[in-house]
């Protein structure tokens, strides 16, 4: 359905497109796209919206990085 490399993709470049509000910014694509009957349009941006905060969040110390 979804490359994850795409998605991942997707995600990096709203991060720098949209600092701070890339996680928003996605969660209101995937609203429009609930809006528009797109079930599949909006699972993509709440794919990209979970990967932004997963990129974003902090790491523990004894954590590797994905």
């Amino acid at each position: 359905m979804f490359d994850d490399r795409d998605i991942v993709g997707a995600a990096q470049l709203l991060i720098v497109r949209h600092g701070r509000n890339a996680s928003i910014w996605a969660a209101r694509q995937a609203d429009e796209e609930m809006a528009r009957e797109d079930i599949v349009g909006a699972g993509m941006w709440r794919a990209i919206g979970r990967t932004i905060e997963e990129l974003r969040r902090e790491r523990r110390a004894d954590e590797s990085f994905n």
